[in-house]
Parts: C-alpha cells; sequence; structure tokens
C-alpha cells in the first residue's frame, strides 16, 4: 500500500491532534493544588495583636498618639509589615487573614 504525499501529512497531522487533546485532558485532570495562604504556625506564637513600642515609631517618624499594629517582623525582628488602626474593627488577629490570591475554580 502506498501513501500519497497529502494522505501522510493528513494522518500526521492527525496523529499531533489526538496527542495534543490527551496531553491537554491529562493536564486538565491534576488535583488541583490548594494556593490559599496559611501563615505558618508555631504552636509558641502569640496570637495576641502586637503593636509599635514607641522607640519603632520614632524610628519611622510616626507620631506617638498614632496605633500602628505591626502585621510581619523579620528573622532580626526589623518591621516587614505594619498596618495604620483608626479604630478597633481595623486590627488583625493573627493567623485570621484570609487569602488575596484568587482561587482556582
Amino acid at each position: 500500500m502506498i501513501i500519497s504525499k497529502k494522505q501522510g501529512l493528513i494522518i500526521g497531522g492527525l496523529i499531533l491532534l489526538v496527542i495534543a487533546l490527551v496531553v491537554i485532558y491529562l493536564l486538565w485532570q491534576r488535583p488541583v493544588v490548594d494556593t490559599e495562604f496559611t501563615p505558618e504556625t508555631n504552636p509558641t506564637t502569640n496570637t495576641a495583636p502586637v503593636f509599635m513600642t514607641s522607640e519603632e515609631k520614632q524610628i519611622f517618624a510616626i507620631p506617638e498618639e498614632t496605633k500602628i499594629q505591626v502585621i510581619n517582623r523579620g528573622e532580626d525582628g526589623s518591621i516587614i509589615t505594619y498596618k495604620i488602626i483608626n479604630n478597633d474593627a481595623d486590627v488583625v488577629i493573627p493567623g485570621s487573614a484570609s487569602s488575596t490570591r484568587p482561587t482556582r475554580q
């Protein structure tokens, strides 16, 4: 049986299409990894909100009367993230922050 060039191209194209569809199907069926942010938990970690000290406010040139919560500190104890508290509802409870990443459906 002799296959013409045109038939060979059609058969080759169909084989590539089937392979592409199988790869897409296999990738689509992978389990979805939960990408929601979950902070590292340490049993010795204090769950009470931590506020900036007077000394830290002076370093950042922040008025003494401003209430500022420290959200995240570096390994050396330096402030990485903080939040200005205008009223008590603004206080973030450690470990309760929800993810700001979009969820995959």
